[in-house]
């Protein structure tokens, strides 16, 4: 059965093809899309039927659904033609009626042969003569079990042209087969009617002996989204490959296989021709093959792609794949949970190493606060914020992780924080979550703190004693240093710029005058004058270059003085 889908006043494109025996059927169904059958005299073919098509039969209509409305009329040579005024197959009625009827123009199909050795090839050949606006669709039935549907569909035949050939492949067999091709054209009269022309099935006999002969490709490409060439492709990008070959794929298409040289660089990239295509159709981002660069070397990698279709020499292109973007891989933590108190080793690594053309490896660092308790309940050296932590840490070059402790508090019921990794200059995040569980606390002692003084926390919520400085000495973050008397500017002998007091503090010891640097803290001329004979003078008065004025002196009577030389 054939089913249209109107698309405006345009020829239908799209159809639905049921196998149908070439036998003249004398009872069948006839309906349009909707399930109502036709009323009146119908050509077998282009509505939803199982009649012969290319024959006249005459139906009646009914409620939806009925079954065997129609029965033969008169047989057709070389086909049918559908009425000007018969209702199209995606009509919404519940009335569709036919006034259709016998064609008497060109042979609507016609073959190279009436037999063919499988795995040749056979030309069919649709012609239409009638005025047809803008374009006809071909629609060509009873195809792919035996002979392979063509290439690129839908088929419009342009309004200037009358035929269109086909060079489609048929399968290989054992025995001899029977095939009965038959054509569908639906297009629009020179008065603007759909009609649809039924051409009989045209039998054809496959016989054995015949071998699939696959073709050598007459090219390949590997291209970006937009189409244009590949000659770089970065770690983890893709490309995609077409090509064509140098005939038509045979019946059951070529798989065109690509590999990669050195091995390991790319994957995939394989892309098959279907049967009766010499080509992919565009776009090769839909109907190509993707090629992925898998390499996770730092540095660039030449590589030579090749794409056989397993006849003939590869065509290889060479392309360079170079180190992937630098990524944050995962987050790892050892172990995954622990008992508050305790800590666990956090592992950040990237999909990398750094190396030194990298924009940037400094990432962020951050733990969440308890997803219970919203308390800050995990930290990790150097980071800050409550009740989230964060710090950036930078991986060297030639690295690619890096490690940090994450310390935990105790917690009187399970809780759990995340660790996250982030950065601007990565397209991927990575997170892991630990488990912080209650239990018993074992409370920190000063000298497991490293504290000498003060009231610091014992990490199980109480406080430490860890008492107080001798005699000259103060209690700084719980550890006692010796007391410091803050020196002066003057007592150090500067007189400008910054300078430490000694004691954790800075000096502000001023600024110099004009004409002086500060070098060292000490105010010093900035400029050496210049001598007479230093600048080649010898009369008159001349600057220093210091803001000074030398004098270089008075000519002999018989000289004169110019530009601060004798002459």
């Amino acid at each position: 059965m054939s089913i249209f889908t109107g698309c405006g006043d345009l020829p239908e494109k799209q159809l639905r093809v049921q196998e149908r025996s070439a036998a003249l059927i004398q009872t069948c169904t006839a309906q349009n899309i909707a399930g109502y059958p036709y009323s009146g005299t119908l050509c077998a073919g282009w509505a939803v039927d199982g009649c012969t098509p290319g024959m006249l039969y005459n139906c009646t209509g009914g409620p939806r659904g009925t079954q065997n409305n129609c029965t033969f009329k008169q047989t057709c040579n070389p086909g049918c033609l559908s009425g000007p005024n018969s209702t199209p197959v995606t009509a919404n009625t519940q009335t569709p009626v036919a006034n259709d009827a016998c064609f008497s123009g060109a042979t609507p199909l016609t073959l190279t042969s009436s037999s063919v050795t499988g795995g040749n090839n056979i030309t069919l050949t649709a012609t239409l003569q009638a005025t047809h606006t803008p374009y006809a669709v071909v629609n060509l039935q009873q195809l792919g079990l035996y002979i392979a549907q063509p290439c690129n569909v839908p088929l419009e035949l342009p309004s200037a042209s009358t035929t269109m050939a086909f060079v489609l492949p048929t399968a290989v067999v054992t025995s001899q087969q029977q095939a009965a091709p038959w054509v569908l054209t639906n297009y629009n009269d020179s008065n603007g009617h759909n009609r649809n022309l039924v051409g009989l099935p045209q039998p054809l006999a496959i016989n054995p002996g015949g071998s699939i002969v696959i073709p050598p490709l007459a090219s390949f490409t590997i291209t970006d989204v937009n189409g244009n060439p590949v000659t770089t492709l970065a770690g983890g990008a893709s490309a995609y490959t077409t090509g064509s070959l140098t005939d038509v794929a045979p019946f059951g298409g070529v798989n065109v296989s690509v590999t990669g040289s050195p091995a390991g660089q790319i994957t995939g990239g394989n892309f098959t021709i279907g049967a009766g295509c010499t080509s992919l159709p565009a776009p090769a981002t839909t109907f190509g093959g993707a090629l992925t660069a898998t390499t996770s070397d730092t540095s660039s990698v030449n590589v030579t792609v090749s794409a056989n279709s397993g006849a003939g020499a590869s065509i290889s292109h060479n392309i360079t794949v170079g180190p992937a973007p630098l990524a944050i891989g995962n987050v790892i933590l050892n172990p995954n949970a622990v008992v508050g108190g305790n800590s666990s080793q956090v592992t950040v690594t990237l999909n990398r190493a750094v190396i030194a053309t990298d924009p940037s490896s400094t990432m962020t660092l951050q733990v969440s606060s308890g997803n219970i308790s919203n308390q800050q309940i995990a930290t990790f050296p150097g980071c800050t914020g409550s009740p989230f932590c964060t710090a950036p840490v930078t991986v060297p070059v030639g690295q690619r992780s890096t490690q940090t402790t994450l310390s935990t508090t105790h917690v009187s019921s399970q809780d759990e924080v995340t660790f996250a990794a982030f950065a601007t200059w990565s397209q991927i995040s990575a997170s892991a979550n630990l488990t912080i569980n209650s239990g018993p606390c074992t409370p920190k002692t000063c000298a497991q703190l490293g504290y000498n003084c003060g009231n610091p926390a014992d990490g199980c919520g109480g406080t430490l004693n860890c008492g107080t400085c001798p005699s000259g000495q103060t209690c700084s973050n719980n550890v006692c240093s010796a007391s410091c008397t803050p020196k002066t500017c003057s007592g150090l002998g500067f007189n400008c710029g910054s300078a430490s007091d000694g004691c954790g503090s800075t000096l502000n010891c001023g600024t110099c005058p004009s004409g002086q640097t500060c070098t060292n803290n000490v105010c010093t001329s900035s400029c050496t004058p210049k001598t007479c004979s230093q600048l080649g003078f010898n009369c008159g008065s001349a600057s220093d270059g210091c803001g000074g004025t030398l004098n270089c002196g008075n000519c002999s009577r018989r000289k004169t003085c110019a530009n601060n030389v004798c002459q």
